[in-house]
């Protein structure tokens, strides 16, 4: 393997990656009408900070605010 994992899928490749699945998840979990705006606002700046890595970590957060059932 030629060049550091970096340069074959560097970090901002990656973080776009994320941020858009979380982003999906989020718009989906509104649209279903499972969350409320608010709840919509406050995880899309948890997201955009970092807090939260993966779509299973986000679900487990809001079912153990218990904002989401299910």
């Amino acid at each position: 393997i030629r060049g550091t994992r970096y340069a074959r899928y560097p970090r901002k490749e990656r973080w776009i990656d994320t941020i858009r699945a979380l982003r999906d998840e989020l718009r989906t979990l509104k649209s279903d009408g499972k969350i409320t705006k608010e709840t919509y606002r406050r995880y899309y700046r948890f997201i955009k900070s970092g807090s939260i890595r993966s779509r299973s970590q986000l679900l487990s957060h809001l079912k153990s605010a218990g904002l989401v059932g299910e």
